[in-house]
């Protein structure tokens, strides 16, 4: 048996060696806590952390719960719109001014049937004022060819168009009280 191993078993079995035994132990336990810490778990800037580090983010964990739904338009009937109102406060009629055809003056020609578009403003007062636009098809006279405008001149792109004052409007509404 060499020197060190005698040195080593005389040591061993005293207390002394019990108690450098239980030193060291929460010592390594000391230095294993903060070899586990990072900014994540301790109060540790994450700048502090070095740069080779993962830092990966914890899973979210949100405590919503999903509806099983995916994401996206639903199956079912259309979107929902608003539907046009029988009496709007305003109506502006569009006619053609010639005929698509043959191109003779239509102010004169009956009329061969309408198609309706509607733009909700919000005025200052609390009911919304609702423009109507009517665009009119017209039948010549000449060669009987049914003429209609082909765009909506100032008016609406959509059955019911809201105004940017109208949802400015809204918004204002809804926001919240400073």
């Amino acid at each position: 048996m060499s020197s060190s191993l005698r040195w080593w078993v005389s040591f061993a079995s005293s207390s002394e060696a019990n108690r450098v035994i239980t030193e060291q132990a929460d010592r390594i336990r000391e230095l294993e806590r903060r070899l586990g810490s990072d900014s994540s778990n301790s109060s540790r800037p994450p700048s502090s952390q070095p740069p080779w580090a993962d830092r990966s983010r914890a899973p979210r964990r949100s405590s919503r719960t999903g509806s099983g739904r995916q994401p996206g338009k639903q199956p079912g009937p259309g979107p929902g719109s608003r539907s046009l109102v029988e009496d709007p406060d305003r109506t502006v009629e569009i006619e053609p001014g010639c005929c698509a055809g043959c191109a003779v003056s239509l102010d004169d020609a009956p009329e061969a049937g309408h198609e309706r578009r509607q733009v909700v403003d919000a005025a200052p007062a609390p009911a919304p004022e609702i423009t109507e636009y009517q665009r009119v098809s017209t039948t010549c006279t000449g060669c009987g060819a049914t003429t209609t405008t082909p765009d909506w001149g100032r008016g609406p792109h959509a059955p019911i168009a809201v105004t940017v004052r109208a949802r400015a409007s809204t918004a204002h509404t809804r926001s919240p009280a400073p």
